[in-house]
């Protein structure tokens, strides 16, 4: 749609969480980085940048840099877990809930 001031969305698509620019980015699968600051190589074989499956079917090896990032991100994903278990242990607690109660 174009309005008088350029490019406008419809009513309500700015806010609709399925829309493209409201995903949350993934990070690259291979070194855990943003998408904008991957830093694996481009596979000599499919021109595929951060895909796993290059390094197990074209012979890539990770660099050190990669397997540090990717364990970053592990940590990180293993944080966010230990604080969302804490979260809903103290949830629990307040509510005086067994282990087999739910409210």
């Amino acid at each position: 749609m174009r309005g008088i001031f350029g490019w406008s969305l419809p009513p309500g698509a700015a806010g609709d969480p399925s829309a493209p620019w409201n995903q949350v980015e993934q990070p690259c699968d291979v070194c855990g980085k943003a998408v904008d600051w991957c830093i694996c190589p481009e596979c000599a074989t499919c021109g595929q940048m951060g895909a796993p499956e290059c390094y197990e079917a074209h012979g890539l090896n990770r660099n050190a840099e990669q397997l540090a990032g990717l364990a970053e991100l592990e940590a990180a994903y293993q944080a966010q877990a230990d604080a969302d278990e804490a979260e809903y242990r103290a949830w629990r607690e307040s509510k005086n809930l067994g282990p087999d109660e739910e409210s």
